[in-house]
């Protein structure tokens, strides 16, 4: 289940480049991939593979792959109040 999901991402055309490269990173961790290999493979930081795989241990795949809501304005609604008159 985990793996035909993770596949669905990286082959879907519609998805961020962050949950293409957190679902390789999961698909390179099932293979049995050590943190430096997927690093260096991904091009990222260790740190990303060890915080990606946390998140993937406390909240499954969506959790891993799907950034979480941030609280307050929109980018796009902080750049238009910024952009000068």
């Amino acid at each position: 289940m985990l793996r035909p999901k993770l596949r669905a991402v990286v082959r879907n055309g519609k998805r961020t480049v962050r949950e293409v490269i957190r679902s390789e990173l999961l698909l390179l961790a099932h293979e049995g991939r050590g943190n430096d290999e997927i690093a260096g493979i991904l091009h990222i930081n260790r740190d990303t593979v060890l915080r990606v795989k946390k998140r993937f241990v406390q909240g499954g795949v969506d959790r891993a792959i799907h950034d979480s809501p941030r609280d307050g304005d929109s980018l796009s609604n902080t750049a238009m109040m910024q952009r000068p008159r």
